[in-house]
């Protein structure tokens, strides 16, 4: 005689089917409300991506200047001179705004400095692409003035130790050096092989990277569809009565 089998199990797949469906009516029910929440969760994102102040970006590349082949500092030097508040406070003074606190951390966050090979690729943020180049030609004329020092220090240096001779000699079979004798300034011209400089000039993304409005309506559809769930179950228990 076979058992029957037992009912444990088919009470408890019975009512996980009854609440299933319990659910689903409740969902169905209240569709309009959940339809109406998430249109507006997106209008109100759209909406607001319209009227918050976009963001511009500008990159660009520098490269440090170097004396007989040599930079004047090596890269990551250069990043850390770009990055420190003195700089950023110099930029901020340079542009006619005032160097607060407050300021100097805004233009820290909105200033992004990445090594690329033997130069410094720097992107800038501000509320319009010509504000953002004005500020990413700034931080080159910073670099430039306090690397003229460095190069002159170098040279100085280089004349200190009576290199310049040397390197006349070097050079000796050099038609320029061959047709008359080089004065000290065309040595010192010879000597500075390059200045700092953008290899790369500012340019800017033909849209503004702020905000994405893809992401916004996307935020704004979750939610407003999860609070049209709270809308459609809040104080009603998933009951054979809530059909």
């Amino acid at each position: 005689m076979e058992k029957a089998p037992p009912l444990a199990p088919l009470v408890q797949s019975s009512a996980e089917t009854m609440s299933l469906h319990i659910f689903v009516c409740q969902l169905l029910k209240g569709k309009w409300k959940l339809l109406f929440s998430t249109l507006l969760g997106a209008a109100l994102a759209f909406g607001l991506s319209v009227v918050v102040t976009p963001k511009w970006e500008v990159e660009a590349v520098i490269r440090v200047a170097t004396v007989l082949g040599e930079p004047v500092e090596s890269v990551q030097e250069f990043v850390d001179r770009l990055r420190s508040p003195y700089m950023v406070k110099s930029v901020l003074q340079a542009r006619g705004l005032p160097p607060t606190s407050q300021n100097v951390k805004k233009l820290m966050e909105q200033t992004r400095l990445s090594v690329v090979g033997a130069g410094v690729q720097i992107r800038v943020r501000a509320d319009s692409d010509t504000d953002a180049t004005r500020l990413a030609q700034t931080y080159l004329d910073l670099a430039v003035q306090q690397h003229e020092q460095q190069v002159q220090t170098m040279i100085e240096a280089i004349k200190k130790h009576a290199l310049l001779e040397q390197l006349a000699t070097r050079y000796s079979d050099v038609h320029y050096f061959s047709d008359k004798k080089s004065s000290l300034p065309d040595v010192v011209d010879l000597l500075r092989s390059s200045e700092t400089r953008f290899t790369v000039p500012p340019s800017s993304f033909p849209k503004p990277v702020f905000p994405n409005r893809i992401l916004f309506l996307a935020a704004g559809i979750l939610a407003g569809l999860a609070l049209g769930l709270i809308w459609v179950f809040h104080g009603k228990a998933p009951t054979e009565s809530g059909r």
